[in-house]
């Protein structure tokens, strides 16, 4: 059973130590709760590329990236302290402090464990917030596919 928590924004929330804080932008006008969400601009082009603070890859096997890890593809980026990806799979998981950033989206956890050729994951202990309708929350876990997002069954 997964339950699912929503937060709708009102004009005198606080966003301290929440994962909307760094995409909050505070404005005078009170007809705007005086902020409004602004998502960043992410484009990487199609190549993966990637930077941590260290780097192990064995051929054939896996790449490890530890600290300050930062991955992006096209419109999507993905943060954590710690990566690895399976080389003939090409599957990940990241954990630490996690971020995944798509158009409109950003999702956070503890843990996310996807596929770079399926474009999905699953983010454990998770919190979203949606940029564009002013919503956050948070839930045990959520899935993402290549074009939705939704509690696992």
């Amino acid at each position: 059973m997964y339950s699912t928590a929503i937060l709708l924004q009102t004009c005198n929330m606080t966003l301290a130590n929440s994962r909307a804080e760094s995409d909050w932008r505070r404005t005078a006008d009170a007809a705007q709760c005086r902020g409004y969400y602004e998502e960043p601009i992410i484009d990487s082009g199609n190549k993966i590329q990637a930077s941590a603070d260290s780097a192990v890859h064995i051929e054939g096997e896996s790449t490890t990236l530890k600290g300050n890890v930062v991955l992006t593809q096209e419109n999507q980026q993905l943060n954590a302290n710690f990566l690895t990806i399976e080389a003939t799979t090409e599957i990940y998981t990241a954990e630490g402090k996690t971020q995944l950033r798509q158009p409109g989206v950003l999702l956070t956890g503890e843990r996310i464990t996807g596929s770079l050729l399926n474009d999905t994951a699953v983010i454990d202990s998770a919190g979203f917030l949606l940029h564009k309708n002013r919503i956050r929350g948070s839930a045990m876990k959520i899935s993402k596919s290549k074009n939705s997002l939704s509690p696992p069954l």
